[in-house]
């Protein structure tokens, strides 16, 4: 379900979206928020936040429980894991790992990207493969 701001002013809305959680409680998840974090620019603001509606919609149905541990693989430029972050909450924990190189991806890079998150330092020998 999509909320609106009421505003009548010429501002777009900063909808959000109301989303079951487990246990049956519903948590307000501030779409606008997210889709801020994942957009690096000026241009196309209303697609990414369509995307991050469409991301939050999906990942819902999947009950995280705050405070839970996702592993994602193949995370791109970390849309979802943005997402993903906003689901577990502050008490839960989120590791992205995407192959790709750094100068990988259009219209952004998986290197720029990388600004948007909460760097850690990748310990050799973590990941093998």
């Amino acid at each position: 379900m999509v909320h609106g701001n009421s505003s009548t002013s010429s501002e777009p809305s900063e909808p959000s979206i109301s989303l079951p959680q487990a246990g049956s409680t519903m948590t307000e998840f501030d779409a606008t928020k997210i889709a801020k974090i994942c957009h690096m620019g000026t241009e196309h603001f209303e697609a990414q936040l369509e995307s991050t509606e469409h991301r939050l919609a999906i990942l819902s149905k999947w009950d995280i429980p705050k405070g839970s541990k996702v592993l994602e693989l193949g995370c791109g430029q970390g849309d979802c894991t943005a997402v993903l972050a906003e689901l577990v909450g502050p008490n839960g924990h989120v590791t992205a790992v995407d192959p790709g190189s750094l100068d990988y991806g259009s219209p952004y890079t998986l290197g720029q990207a990388q600004n948007n998150i909460f760097p850690l330092p990748l310990v050799v020998g973590l990941i093998n493969h």
